[in-house]
């Protein structure tokens, strides 16, 4: 956090309004929070599908986003990988912001955050989802259009 606060001092000087993208590493509660409280916007890749606050019809994030409608349909160009060909990927985005409780242990009191939550999910041809193609991703930034 101490470089982050250093790299918006820098940035800031010169009129520059910085947005961290950080990888699954970043999705630790600690991090999130402290970002948030920072002059800046960021994007972290989720590696948690994690509790909302609220009691909807869904208790996580996943969930939530996936009754959400399609914000935007794209083409993603995979390389070779593994088991995997290369390939275009169809993937459609939803986005909606959410309230996380975001807690220590399960024992102790939560503190809520909100954010944005996108979900980007691949399509076979025939729309059933690619279950090995999807993201979540979490934000700070406001996600309400393609």
């Amino acid at each position: 956090m101490r470089a982050a606060e250093a790299t918006i001092e820098r940035l800031r000087a010169g009129k520059v309004d910085p947005w961290f993208v950080i990888d699954r590493e970043g999705d630790n509660r600690n991090i999130l929070h402290a970002l948030n409280g920072m002059a800046n916007a960021f994007t972290i890749r989720g590696t948690k599908n994690r509790c909302l606050t609220s009691r909807e019809e869904e208790r996580h994030v996943r969930e939530s986003v996936a009754r959400q409608p399609v914000l935007a349909t794209d083409s993603v160009t995979l390389s070779a990988r593994g088991e995997h060909i290369a390939r275009v990927a169809t993937v459609t985005i939803r986005a909606k912001q959410v309230e996380l409780r975001l807690r220590r242990h399960p024992s102790e009191p939560s503190s809520p955050l909100k954010l944005y939550a996108v979900v980007v999910r691949g399509t076979s041809g025939d729309g059933r989802h690619d279950n090995a193609l999807g993201w979540l991703l979490y934000t700070n930034a406001p996600v309400t259009t393609e």
